[in-house]
């Protein structure tokens, strides 16, 4: 038994020294085949080792290697297919869904505004006001600066004399018509006024009256500087404004485009 020992331990230290003697050390580190990387020859770029690691990973799981190439080019080279990210997305998003309220017209751009006056008496304008509104109509007040219509006025103009004047009222008075005065002029000569009239068949009655004792009377219309009330009307598109059907104002109430129309 002790020699078998012996034995073994000869051959133990015989192959240690064989081993010692005759095998050839292995050179240091490994080579790029050894640890299983790409062998890259002389003059070629050096590779990035980051890169190097995600082209092993992507071999070694094709799903994780599809999602990193989508993560950092927004392609897929499995399907060959061009894919969004994420902000282009959200961009034609944002387009979409502007783009409905942009070609979708305004309420204010297909209505039209409307002047409506002057009225003389701000109760006039509020009454009018009412009226608009019982109709569907929307209105704004404004006030300013204007001629207040008086009426139509009957009276005899240019007479080239005071003489001639006076000769006449006491021809008007001695036909029923002591309200005639008269009106001294200038250049143009005197007037004689015979009445002022908010009614045109009683204005032609007089002047009819006059013309049959041989005078030549005439007919105008006379304002006076005031402030007048006007109604800005909002008109919807598709409707008209009738005023006579609405009973609003008379022949002197006239409907104009609003001043911040034009």
């Amino acid at each position: 038994m002790r020699n078998l020992f012996f034995a073994l331990v000869l051959v133990n230290l015989a192959y240690a020294a064989w081993t010692a003697w005759y095998d050839e050390p292995k050179p240091a580190g490994s080579t790029p085949r050894e640890k299983g990387l790409p062998i890259r020859l002389v003059g070629e770029a050096v590779p990035d080792p980051g890169a190097a690691e995600e082209s092993i990973s992507s071999r070694r799981d094709p799903e994780a290697g599809r999602f990193s190439a989508e993560a950092a080019g927004g392609r897929s080279d499995t399907a060959g297919a061009s894919v969004s990210t994420d902000a282009g997305a959200s961009e034609r998003e944002a387009v979409g869904a502007a783009a409905p309220g942009a070609a979708e017209p305004s309420r204010a751009s297909a209505d039209r505004c409307i002047s409506v006056g002057p009225f003389p008496a701000a109760q006039r304008a509020e009454a009018a006001s009412a009226a608009l509104e019982s109709a569907g109509f929307a209105s704004a007040s404004r006030s300013g600066d204007g001629e207040i219509w008086v009426g139509f006025w009957v009276h005899i103009d240019a007479i080239p004399t005071r003489d001639e004047a006076n000769a006449m009222l006491a021809r008007l008075r001695d036909n029923g018509l002591p309200d005639a005065y008269l009106i001294p002029g200038e250049e143009d000569g005197d007037i004689i006024s015979l009445g002022v009239f908010n009614d045109m068949t009683r204005a032609g009655r007089l002047e009819r009256q006059v013309r049959d004792i041989g005078l030549v009377p005439l007919i105008v219309e006379r304002s006076r500087p005031g402030l007048v009330h006007w109604l800005d009307v909002s008109v919807p598109a598709g409707r008209e404004l009738d005023l006579a059907a609405l009973g609003i104002g008379d022949a002197r109430i006239e409907q104009v485009p609003c001043p911040s129309a034009g």
